[in-house]
């Protein structure tokens, strides 16, 4: 459009330019008159031309502020519209976020209470298992324990009844030997009154005589007279009173074979002031002897005395020991008594 008024526009310029020429030209031939009316019809017709241009620049510009105005609402609306649509994004992010969080936070704690539950229940199962572990292994320790007290009280009973046999064995050699002796002294009672053995028969003669009071009285008073005559010193016939026994229980680390263990009994009987030796129960580890000696007896020092080096104790109370094998040499070669 606005071309075409360019053109118009120059149409008219032109059409008045050539009016003033003709009007200015003296070989035109028209008169001045035609010519002056025709510079004023070319000249209505430019102004009425540019009016009309001017107008209709004056639409356009309307219509390019109304355009203007258009394209700025819209481009409020569109920056009111993003701003809207920017905050409304924001906030469905900030609840996103916040429901993501609070889910977050319940599906930890939910973690949590069930961790906490099985460890609880694991908590649980293992006080059971503990509980009756304890239980059974308290039982195994008390059937042990029932079995080593009787296998234990059978042993000391053995023990001490071999004890008894010992004391009896000792008090029936003790009588042998007394009546051995009576008898050896009235088979020489034929012999020579003046004899060495004539103080020996007089104190068994006074003794019997003491005891039963079956002699006569010329016996007694010969005795009487040949006693005051030798005078020889009095010798008790009487075997001495066997001193009291104990029993000494000796525990032995390492556990050995039975053959070495047999021998470490026959090495044991042979130590001085010992009675009698009986191996005891066998454990994992370790394996049991019982000493029968008089209490007088050093059975800790006489054996220690058999391989101080290889011996060595560990554990010493009253009747008891706790000794250890560091080497078997000895056992297998035979350690001097």
């Amino acid at each position: 459009m606005q071309a075409t008024t360019n053109g118009e526009h120059k149409d008219a310029a032109e059409a008045v330019r050539q009016a003033e020429q003709r009007i200015a030209s003296a070989a035109a031939g028209d008169s001045v008159e035609v010519l002056e009316e025709q510079l004023a019809a070319a000249r209505t017709r430019l102004h009425e031309r540019m009016s009309t241009e001017v107008e209709s620049q004056r639409q356009e510009l309307a219509r390019l502020q109304q355009e203007s105005d258009r394209m700025r609402a819209d481009a409020e609306a569109t920056v009111a519209q993003a701003t809207e649509t920017a905050q409304r994004l924001l906030r469905e992010a900030n609840e996103a976020a916040d429901k993501t969080r609070h889910e977050a936070k319940e599906a930890a704690e939910r973690m949590r209470q069930g961790a906490s539950e099985s460890a609880e229940q694991m908590m649980r199962e293992a006080k059971d298992a503990a509980s009756r572990r304890l239980s059974q292994a308290e039982e195994l320790a008390t059937t042990m324990l029932t079995h080593l007290s009787e296998h234990a009280d059978t042993f000391m009973k053995s023990a001490t009844a071999d004890v008894e046999v010992f004391k009896s064995g000792t008090k029936a050699k003790a009588s042998a030997v007394e009546d051995a002796t009576v008898a050896a002294d009235s088979s020489t009672k034929g012999d020579d009154k003046d004899g060495p053995s004539k103080w020996i028969r007089s104190a068994l003669k006074g003794r019997g005589a003491a005891g039963s009071g079956d002699e006569q009285p010329s016996d007694q008073t010969a005795s009487k007279e040949r006693a005051s005559e030798a005078k020889p010193q009095p010798v008790d016939k009487t075997p001495d009173k066997p001193s009291e026994a104990m029993v000494t229980r000796m525990v032995v680390r390492p556990l050995v074979g039975a053959n070495t263990r047999a021998r470490i009994k026959d090495l044991l009987e042979e130590l001085p002031g010992v009675q009698a030796v009986k191996l005891g129960p066998i454990g994992d580890e370790s394996f049991e002897v019982l000493v029968i000696h008089p209490r007088e007896a050093k059975v800790k020092d006489n054996m220690l005395a058999l391989a101080p080096d290889e011996i060595v104790l560990k554990d010493q109370k009253v009747g008891y020991l706790e000794i250890e094998l560091k080497d078997l040499s000895w056992v297998e070669s035979g350690a001097p008594v």
